[in-house]
């Protein structure tokens, strides 16, 4: 009988897993179950179609790395800013402060989806792991206890039936063959009693002994199934200590920090050589790696998402059902099989209530049928008393009495036990287990935590980027004049002549050469009594002086 207080979750998608599992294949396989179709090529065609969109997440990223180092090595004339130069705009120019506050925007984000990554992607996969361990303990205690039961029903069914056979053998040799009147002596019909016990007992055949067989086969496929989850969850708990949430915040919060710092200075008109120096080839180099990590990564988790949307998303029900069944076919189980059966009965029927599990709801309604049958043969018997019994029959009673006692007693064990098998496979026990596990920890919990830790992870790559695209951001203007760039300025390469913008004809134009050799000569003059070495460049006749640097090297 169904219980009407118990119905299995039904499966609901989410649209993050739709969007996960609608990745670019390219005409490659989307099914989870080709990972286990080890006979032929499905599990290659499965692994080309992840990698599509790994692929094109690193082809992005090593295509914009070509184009920073184009841009680099085109220089401040060609491509100004972007070679990582000064900006060289006039005063009113509006360049510097759109891409400062780009650059501050993406330090921003960084942070943003910094954090996200960690409460909306780590955190749900940490719940994802501790979701399946739990599980897996629980559905391996009950596994193990239902085990034992089934094990013990098959035992008691055997000692059981020889009993059956020898009561059995008893009745069809006849039950007071020599009275053709018992019926009229004693008033109770004995013979439609018997009959019914005779019926019942056959029904139960051998117990069910090849059923129980299969039974504890089924749930060691089960059980394994579930060994493999729990030491996965296991592993994947070991891994997922606080310290990668540390590695993601700490990195973001130091880099942002100090670029966003550098760039409200370079805003502010202050122009800290040193500092621009300290992030220019201090910081810029591991910042760098930084965003190619995250690439990298951004390309590895989206393989793991669309695996993991795939397994939420397969078969004819297009849920972890379908999945599980789609898996049983590629491993060559059928539909007969006892491990298909048991899956398909937690997956499928315990959605129409909470029923006992296979053939055990119709093996206990067989032996309470036999031992109702049994009870009313002593019944009968005991309302005769067995003295008058034997008189009327003239043979000795005792003995069948004993079988029927013993028999009763037997079949109250068994029907003991097959209510314990009952119960602890009913729907209401191990149904949740699965819906928990799979709807819940990885349709739920885990393809939102890869969703967001890849969405996060891309976003920050990107982001980072940007800002490496737009570092001069931490650079001071200089105002009309493109006199250094991130590299040439505070490391020494070859410098560049001075030129300007002239806002009217925004045409450049050659700086003015100084009339006479006497003002270039005032210049080194000051120069040298004030030991000041902090010019960039002194130009005279379009020439370029040497002078030192903020990083202390000489241009």
């Amino acid at each position: 009988m169904a219980d009407d207080g118990y119905r299995a979750s039904f499966y609901r998608e989410l649209r993050t897993t739709r969007s996960m599992k609608d990745m670019p294949r390219f005409g490659h396989s989307d099914s989870f179950a080709s990972l286990f179709d080890s006979g032929s090529d499905g599990q290659t065609d499965y692994i080309l179609g992840l990698l599509f969109a790994a692929v094109f997440i690193l082809v992005l990223f090593v295509l914009w790395g070509i184009l920073l180092l184009i841009f680099k090595c085109l220089g401040q004339k060609r491509v100004g800013f972007l070679s990582g130069s000064a900006f060289a705009s006039p005063k009113d120019s509006k360049k510097p402060i759109i891409i400062r506050s780009v650059f501050l925007l993406s330090a921003f984000l960084i942070l943003i989806f910094s954090g996200l990554s960690v409460t909306r992607g780590l955190n749900n996969i940490y719940n994802t792991v501790d979701t399946l361990i739990d599980s897996s303990r629980e559905i391996n205690k009950l596994m193990a206890d239902a085990d034992a039961v089934s094990a013990t029903l098959e035992s008691a069914g055997k000692n059981t039936r020889d009993t059956r056979d020898l009561l059995v053998t008893k009745l069809e040799t006849g039950f007071c063959s020599g009275v053709s009147d018992l019926r009229n002596q004693t008033g109770i019909d004995f013979d439609a009693t018997i009959a019914q016990i005779l019926e019942h007992l056959k029904t139960l055949d051998d117990f069910h002994e090849d059923d129980f067989s299969e039974l504890q086969s089924g749930l060691e496929t089960v059980g394994d199934g579930v060994d493999d989850v729990d030491q996965y969850a296991n592993d994947r708990q070991k891994e997922v200590s606080a310290w990668p949430k540390l590695l993601i915040i700490i990195p973001s919060v130091l880099f942002c920090t100090l670029f966003s710092l550098g760039a409200v200075l370079a805003w502010a008109k202050k122009d800290f050589k040193k500092y621009q120096c300290f992030l220019s080839y201090g910081v810029l180099p591991f910042f760098a790696l930084f965003s190619i990590l995250y690439f990298v990564l951004a390309a590895l988790i989206v393989m793991l998402a669309s695996t993991n949307a795939d397994f939420c998303s397969g078969g004819e029900a297009v849920s972890p059902d379908g999945t599980f069944f789609d898996i049983l076919t590629v491993k060559g189980f059928t539909e007969d099989d006892m491990t298909y059966r048991l899956v398909k009965f937690y997956v499928d029927t315990c959605k129409e209530g909470d029923l006992p599990v296979l053939f055990l709801g119709e093996y206990e309604e067989d032996l309470d049928a036999a031992f109702t049958t049994l009870q009313n043969l002593k019944f009968d018997i005991g309302n005769t008393t067995l003295a008058r019994l034997e008189e009327i029959c003239q043979e000795d009673i005792g003995p069948l009495n004993v079988l029927l006692t013993s028999l009763s007693s037997e079949i109250t064990l068994l029907l003991a036990f097959a209510k314990s098998a009952i119960d602890l496979l009913a729907c209401r026990r191990l149904a949740p287990i699965y819906t928990n596990t799979f709807y819940t920890g990885t349709c739920k919990y885990s393809i939102e935590g890869v969703s967001w830790a890849f969405t996060s992870f891309l976003l920050i790559a990107i982001f980072s980027f940007t800002m490496i695209m737009f570092r001069s951001s931490w650079l001071v203007s200089s105002n009309g004049m493109e006199y250094h760039d991130a590299e040439n300025d505070y490391l020494g390469d070859e410098a560049v002549e001075v030129e300007y913008v002239d806002k009217d004809t925004k045409k450049e134009k050659e700086v003015e050469k100084f009339p006479d050799e006497e003002l270039m000569e005032q210049d080194i003059s000051m120069i040298a009594e004030s030991s000041v070495f902090d010019f960039v460049q002194i130009i005279h006749y379009g020439k370029s002086m040497t002078t030192r640097n903020g990083c202390g090297r000489y241009v």
